[in-house]
């Protein structure tokens, strides 16, 4: 027991120890792929955090650490509102998390890993106006979920983090959303909206034969995908075909 124990801890230090490289790299050369859906609301993230959870344990996500029982330990990443400290990446219990989403005195970014074979890190995320009564639910992957991968494994990513998406949507609908990569502000696939990309247009940087997969969503709505899909690889971008 007192192994198990020791070998949890280390294994979560490591996680952390990744993290916080992640951080650095996030502000320094990295991409992340980010999907935000915009929804019209008054409720804050009490109510929506549950929601987004519920979408990504679907998919084989969890918000308990590698190894960790379902009760075990949980990493998160917050900012205070209102100041200029750096974020803080704390490993502790389900319910301290929860008081930290509850006070709503912080942005929290939550970490979710795939529960199957070759787990990998996620993250949620949840932006508001209290003004407006608008609020964005976010999911995200950074490019070092792929980056390093064969293209093999990178398209199973890619298609587990696309199938969540389109599950948060069933849940946040009436909403609008978009997949894109941030670092380099492109575009992937839109939800309920038109899908306005480079990708799609002149630019040579991503000149190739591209088309929009055109897929139906429940409330009659479409989602709209440029295709192959444009994924990171240490030369620095390729495409890939979800279809194959």
């Amino acid at each position: 027991m007192l192994y198990n124990t020791c070998n949890s801890v280390r294994q979560l230090s490591l996680v952390v120890a990744f993290l916080l490289l992640k951080e650095f790299a996030e502000k320094t050369m990295s991409d992340t792929l980010c999907c935000t859906f915009t929804i019209n609301s008054e409720k804050g993230p009490a109510y929506w955090y549950p929601l987004i959870f519920q979408a990504v344990q679907a998919n084989s996500f969890s918000v308990t650490g590698p190894n960790q029982p379902a009760d075990g330990q949980v990493i998160y990443v917050y900012n205070r509102i209102g100041t200029e400290a750096d974020p803080r990446i704390l490993i502790g219990s389900y319910r301290s998390m929860w008081d930290e989403v509850f006070s709503e005195k912080s942005i929290v970014r939550i970490n979710l890993w795939f529960t199957g074979e070759n787990s990998f890190l996620i993250e949620a995320s949840f932006n508001e106006n209290k003004e407006s009564h608008v609020v964005q639910t976010i999911l995200s992957m950074n490019d070092s979920m792929m980056i390093d991968f064969p293209l093999e494994t990178v398209k199973q990513r890619f298609s587990t983090f696309l199938s969540c998406t389109i599950s948060l949507y069933e849940i946040c609908k009436p909403c609008t959303g978009e997949i894109i990569w941030q670092g380099i502000n492109i575009p992937l696939a839109s939800f309920a909206k038109p899908l306005k990309t480079a990708l799609l247009g002149d630019d040579e940087r991503w000149r190739r034969k591209m088309e929009t997969v055109q897929g139906d969503l429940s409330d009659g709505n479409h989602m709209y995908l440029a295709h192959p899909v444009l994924v990171p690889v240490k030369e620095g971008w390729t495409f890939i075909s979800l279809a194959e």
